[in-house]
């Protein structure tokens, strides 16, 4: 029984080379194409790619909210290149560029140029931490990553307003003398600082002292420390590092614990540092500790390792900690 015939080709009879046309396509087919499937691809180069060609292609496009939805994405791959490698290293100035570049200055070749320089590196990409957290508390995620800084509603992603702002306060550093004097160490009169947030209080991006704490998560920082912080000069704890560091330090208190204890309070570290980040109220109370996470060292594990006295003082820590 004869089998299906392939279509005949109609081709050129010869290549230059002398063989047929239709040998070399036979043999590229038959021969090298399945060979293909052993490629070797890299998913995180691939997938970096195609996020800056869609941010390339929202650009072309003008869609503003699709553009800052995959600059996001794009940004969140750059932020997990580890600078302690050479190879990442040697691009620093554009990574940290890429991360902090104002919206209005994208264009088509400066995205495809990103695309090209940092795929090739996202092999050495850090993989993302999100482990799940439950909360008997409602999640303001969405709410927290917003930012409304314009007499007219203008709002953004955080993470974008704090970029923008961040390179325009770098901009305004050699022009501005205020801002000069900041960067120089030097004091600055209550004069110049008026005169100074009423620079940065222009329109598009609004820059206000409270504005200026919403995005770097820090209400009580004052506006001459925000600017150092802007410009790299020194930085100023977010909400949850400051709470991270402050259990550290209770932790480092209490190293009388047990291992089991330890744990049950690396567990109220990290429930309480997520809550920060996500602009949640620091609550907690002992029917809370019957709800996962911390169930995973069992059903009553909080009145189990620990007594009376002990419990207290946690939950008093943990309302120091909220006020």
């Amino acid at each position: 029984m004869c089998g299906r015939r392939r279509p005949s080709l109609i081709l050129p009879s010869t290549s230059s080379s002398g063989t047929t046309w239709a040998a070399e396509f036979i043999h590229l087919r038959d021969r090298l194409a399945p060979l293909l499937r052993f490629r070797s691809v890299n998913e995180e180069s691939e997938s970096f790619a195609l996020k800056c060609e869609l941010l390339a292609l929202a650009v072309l496009a003008a869609d503003d909210a699709e553009v800052l939805r995959q600059l996001e994405r794009v940004r969140a791959d750059l932020k997990l290149l580890p600078d302690s490698l050479q190879e990442v290293r040697a691009h620093e100035p554009a990574r940290l560029a890429a991360l902090s570049l104002p919206i209005t200055r994208l264009s088509y070749a400066l995205i495809v140029g990103w695309r090209d320089t940092f795929a090739p590196l996202m092999r050495y990409r850090r993989s993302r931490s999100t482990p799940l957290v439950e909360l008997s508390i409602a999640d303001h995620i969405t709410e927290r990553r917003w930012i409304t800084f314009g007499p007219a509603g203008e709002g953004t992603y955080v993470e974008t307003y704090r970029a923008e702002v961040e390179a325009h306060i770098r901009e305004l550093a050699a022009d501005h003398p205020a801002i000069a004097k900041i960067k120089r160490g030097q004091p600055v009169s209550d004069d110049e600082l008026a005169d100074l947030a009423a620079t940065l209080n222009q329109a598009d991006l609004f820059i206000t002292p409270e504005n200026l704490r919403l995005a770097f998560d820090n209400q009580q920082a004052e506006l001459v420390d925000l600017i150092r912080h802007a410009l790299g000069l020194i930085r100023v704890q977010s909400r949850s590092e400051q709470i991270a560091a402050a259990f550290d330090g209770y932790l480092a208190g209490h190293q009388q614990y047990g291992g089991d204890q330890m744990l049950f309070l690396r567990t109220v570290r990290s429930v309480l540092v997520q809550a920060a980040e996500r602009g949640q109220p620091l609550r907690l109370d002992p029917a809370d500790f019957d709800q996962p996470p911390f169930t995973r060292l069992g059903r009553g594990a909080a009145v189990r390792l620990f007594t009376p006295p002990q419990l207290a003082d946690l939950l008093i820590f943990i309302q120091e900690l909220a006020a």
